[in-house]
C-alpha cells in the first residue's frame, strides 16, 4: 500500500513540474525521482511503476529545469529541434523507461515476464473502465439527432440535413461568444464512440483485421507481427495525433469559442477537440499492453503463455499446444506422485 502512494505521489509531482515555478520545478522533478525509486523498493503494482517512469520521463524530457537544463550546460539547446532530433530523443526515452521497468521488475515475486502480463491486464481493466463510462452517454447521443430534427430545426428554419454536418459557420452572438465553425452532432456522436469503442475493440480482440491472412501464420508469427506492428506503426501514429490533438485543443482553449448542443446548452469546443487525443491515448495504452502480452507469448514460460495469447486467432496449432502442454504438466505431476 505504501509503493502505491509514493508512486501515486511521484507521478503528481512530475505533472507539478509542468506547471510550477521555475524555481519549484526542479525540486519537483527531484521529488518525484526519488518517490518513483522508493516505490520500486517496496515493489508496488507494475502499473503504477510504468506509469510513474512514462510521467517521470516525459517531464525530465520537457521542462526546462531537466534535460534542456542539462545540456545548455554544455551549450546544447533542446528549444531547436529538427525532426530527427525529437525522434531520437522520444526513442531514448521509450528505451530508457523500459530499461528500469523491466530492472524494477526483476524484485517482484512474479519476474519481469509476470509483471509484464499484469500490466497488460491492468491497462485492459482500464480501458475497459472507461468503455462502460462512455457507453453511459451513448443513448442520450442516439436520442439527441430526433430532438434535434424535431425541435431546432424548426425553431431555426434550417434544413434537417444541415444539423448532421460536420460544422457550420456561426457568428458571435449576444453573450460574446465568438463565431467560427461550430461542430454538430455527427462530430460529437464520432468523437464519443471513437474514445468508448477503438481502444476497447483493439484490447478486446474485436476489431477488424486480415483474419484470413492471419491464420496462414501460426500463433507465434501473429505475436511478431503485433509486436512489430505496434512498434513501427500504431505507437508512432498514436504519438503524431497526441501531440497534434493537443496543440489543436490547446488553441481552441486559448480561442474560447463554444458549440450548440442543444438549443439550452452550450459547451467549450475545446472538450470535443480534447476527446481525440484522449482517444489516441487510450489507443497507445492499448498497443502497450498488446505488445506486452506478445512478448510474455514468445518468451514467457508455458503456464503464461495461454494467459497471454488473448489477442491471438485460436488456431488448432495454439490449441494442440496447450494441449501438449497440460498433457506433459499431467504426465510430470503423475511421475512425481
Amino acid at each position: 500500500m505504501k509503493g502505491a502512494a509514493v508512486a501515486v505521489i511521484g507521478c503528481l509531482c512530475a505533472v507539478l513540474a509542468f506547471f510550477a515555478p521555475a524555481l519549484y520545478a526542479g525540486p519537483l522533478l527531484l521529488l518525484s525521482a526519488i518517490t518513483v525509486f522508493m516505490a520500486c523498493c517496496w515493489r508496488t503494482r507494475p502499473i503504477l511503476l510504468l506509469i510513474s517512469y512514462i510521467l517521470f520521463a516525459y517531464a525530465f524530457i520537457s521542462v526546462p529545469q531537466g534535460l534542456p537544463g542539462m545540456l545548455e550546460e554544455y551549450g546544447l539547446d533542446l528549444r531547436i529541434l529538427t525532426i530527427t532530433d525529437g525522434v531520437l530523443i522520444a526513442l531514448g526515452g521509450s528505451l530508457s523507461v523500459v530499461l528500469f521497468f523491466a530492472l524494477s521488475c526483476k524484485r517482484q515475486s512474479g519476474g519481469v515476464r509476470l509483471s509484464a502480463q499484469e500490466v497488460s491486464e491492468d491497462i485492459g481493466r482500464i480501458v475497459g473502465l472507461v468503455a462502460r463510462l462512455v457507453s453511459l452517454l451513448y443513448l442520450p447521443l442516439l436520442l439527441l439527432p430526433l430532438y434535434l430534427l424535431f425541435h431546432e430545426a424548426d425553431l431555426n428554419g434550417i434544413s434537417e440535413m444541415e444539423l448532421l454536418d460536420w460544422g457550420k459557420i456561426g457568428s458571435p452572438d449576444q453573450s460574446g461568444v465568438s463565431g467560427g465553425i461550430v461542430p454538430n452532432i455527427v462530430a460529437w456522436m464520432v468523437a464519443i464512440l471513437f474514445m468508448g469503442g477503438l481502444a476497447s475493440a483493439y484490447m478486446r480482440d474485436d476489431h477488424h483485421r486480415f483474419t484470413r491472412l492471419r491464420r496462414w501464420f501460426g500463433p507465434s508469427w501473429q505475436a511478431w507481427i503485433e509486436l512489430i506492428g505496434s512498434i513501427t506503426l500504431l505507437l508512432p501514429l498514436c504519438w503524431v495525433f497526441i501531440i497534434l490533438g493537443w496543440h489543436h485543443a490547446d488553441m481552441r482553449f486559448e480561442l474560447g469559442n463554444a458549440v450548440s448542443l442543444l438549443t439550452i446548452a452550450r459547451l467549450p469546443d475545446w472538450l470535443l477537440y480534447s476527446v481525440f487525443p484522449v482517444s489516441f491515448l487510450l489507443l497507445a495504452a492499448a498497443a502497450v499492453a498488446i505488445m506486452f502480452r506478445s512478448l510474455v507469448y514468445l518468451f514467457g514460460p508455458p503456464y503464461l503463455k495461454k494467459r497471454a495469447a488473448t489477442h491471438l486467432d485460436p488456431t488448432p496449432d495454439l490449441a494442440n499446444q496447450s494441449y501438449e502442454m497440460a498433457e506433459r504438466s499431467s504426465h510430470k505431476g503423475a511421475h512425481l506422485g
